[in-house]
């Protein structure tokens, strides 16, 4: 057993030895907490309270603080540390109170590691409101690992079939430091790949040559790891998913899905990324590639996606865009809706920063229209409605750009709607935007045209600057909320960090 096992079943063994007489303990430290947070079963304090965490007296007010204005007002006050879902402490807050504990073992470089300066916090991968974290799990690891690293969802070698004997990512990662698997391989005698190669037989092989077998002896000396010959060979093809970082291009397809009854105030609070995407994680990050997946696990019905081509340009001080796809005479308008990159909620969620539960037609329906949410003083939550800001803060949002630029383009008649989205949608007149709209052999284009600098209130497109668009697709016998739409995707005029680039 290597050093690094050894420590880590040492410590989850001294965790479950103290907690044999302890859990007790931490309930009662906890009885203010678990008057409105029941202990029972099924309930995530009761989970944690019987894990290794409970089972070391850590009461609530170990990881959340004393949180004395949130028992006096659980529905108003957030505890002083809150790691989700309704508020969320910033992620060094959050991470701080981990690190009291873990700072000097398994965490002593999470200030070097990609993940911290990649704004993961610990409670993006450990989940410790459950008897058994996932991530700790060698048979759960992979899951939490490959929601954002698409490509070693195949597996070792590419090899799906085989997925289910791949080792834990950790024999061969170090996701609290350094990401380089070198580190780690040399710590364990390259265990990753020892779970399936035998390196013994490999030096005895007659089927390699006496070079190679030479190799396969000298890693018994510990001082190699696999990957000093291997390269490259250990996961996919990293081609074959969207790569992490954009590489900005003039056109490209994206396949819109249909979101079912999902919104804004459900992607925060009860999807599963809530978490990450409250910390400032873009929808992308977890759901590139997966269209079709999410189409379908929100319930909308077939046809699960729709491809559209998006083309920007730019051409004499005029920004084109053109949207194209495959359809009939059944599509009855095409939308795509666009802000400045610093508006928070329209660069994680893209087109759900404008779609709430109490808009017509949504969960919670109050009859309200689009809306933005950095135009409220107050979000709708816990049966608080949700409160605009006074009309004198909002003219003067208006009057500076903050707003979501939306165009419209009704595919019958080939009108152009452009409004400013922020409270409600502000029509602009469309003087300086045109729009041209083709049905050629199965195949709709419509063309946007405007200028790069417009006079207001229309948003200039301004050089080294990111913008932020969701696009939509809407069918007849469609209503507002029940069409297809994209992940957020960004777009600039000379960067080199944007998914598309109008040039």
């Amino acid at each position: 057993m290597s050093q690094i096992v050894r420590t880590q079943a040492f410590a989850v063994l001294l965790g479950l030895a103290i907690g044999l007489g302890a859990s007790s303990n931490a309930g009662a430290q906890s009885q203010e907490c678990l008057g409105c947070h029941l202990n029972t079963e099924g309930n995530p304090v009761h989970a944690m309270l019987q894990s290794v965490h409970g089972g070391i007296s850590q009461s609530c007010e170990a990881c959340h603080g004393a949180s004395t204005g949130h028992m006096g007002q659980p529905t108003v006050d957030s505890p002083d540390i809150s790691f989700g879902p309704r508020w969320t402490a910033s992620p060094a807050l959050q991470d701080s109170q981990c690190l009291d504990c873990h700072q000097t073992s398994v965490a002593s470089h999470w200030s070097e590691a990609l993940h911290m300066v990649n704004n993961v916090t610990c409670v993006s991968c450990h989940d410790l409101h459950v008897k058994q974290d996932p991530v700790l799990a060698s048979g759960g690891q992979m899951a939490v690992c490959t929601t954002c690293h698409k490509t070693q969802k195949s597996g070792i070698h590419g090899r799906e079939n085989m997925v289910r004997m791949n080792p834990p990512c950790t024999q061969c990662h170090n996701p609290h430091a350094d990401q380089s698997p070198v580190g780690v391989m040399l710590a364990n005698d390259s265990m990753g790949c020892r779970r399936c190669h035998n390196l013994n037989a490999m030096a005895r092989s007659d089927k390699v040559s006496a070079r190679v077998k030479g190799f396969h002896r000298a890693m018994e000396s510990g001082d190699m790891t696999c990957l000093g010959c291997h390269k490259g060979v250990a996961h996919g093809d990293t081609e074959a998913v969207e790569p992490f970082i954009p590489l900005p291009v003039n056109e490209l397809e994206l396949n819109l899905f249909d979101p079912g009854g999902s919104d804004a105030e459900w992607l925060v609070s009860e999807h599963p990324g809530s978490q990450p995407l409250r910390q400032g994680t873009n929808c992308r990050q977890c759901h590139r590639g997966e269209e079709a997946e999410l189409s379908a696990a929100l319930g909308g019905p077939e046809p699960r996606i729709r491809p559209l081509t998006v083309d920007f340009a730019s051409n004499n001080g005029q920004l084109l865009t053109r949207l194209s796809w495959e359809g009939d005479r059944a599509d009855t308008r095409v939308s795509l809706m666009w802000g400045f990159g610093d508006d928070a909620a329209l660069r994680r969620g893209g087109c759900w920063a404008a779609c709430h539960d109490d808009m017509r037609g949504m969960r919670f329906d109050k009859g309200k229209p689009k809306y933005l949410w950095s135009a409220l003083s107050q979000r709708r939550a816990l049966n608080q409605p949700a409160l605009t800001k006074p009309e004198d803060v909002l003219a003067q949002d208006l009057a500076a750009g903050r707003f979501a630029e939306l165009w419209t383009v009704d595919l019958e008649s080939g009108a152009l709607r452009v409004d400013a989205l922020l409270e409600k949608p502000h029509r602009i007149a469309t003087g300086a935007i045109t729009a041209a709209v083709e049905f050629a052999n199965g195949r709709w284009t419509a063309t946007v045209s405007r200028p790069l600098a417009p006079s207001k209130p229309l948003l200039a497109v301004e050089p080294g600057r990111s913008y932020t668009f969701g696009a939509a697709l809407h069918g007849k016998g469609r209503n507002d909320g029940d069409h297809w739409v994209s992940l957020p995707m960004t777009f600039s005029t000379d960067r080199d960090d944007t998914d598309f680039i109008a040039h």
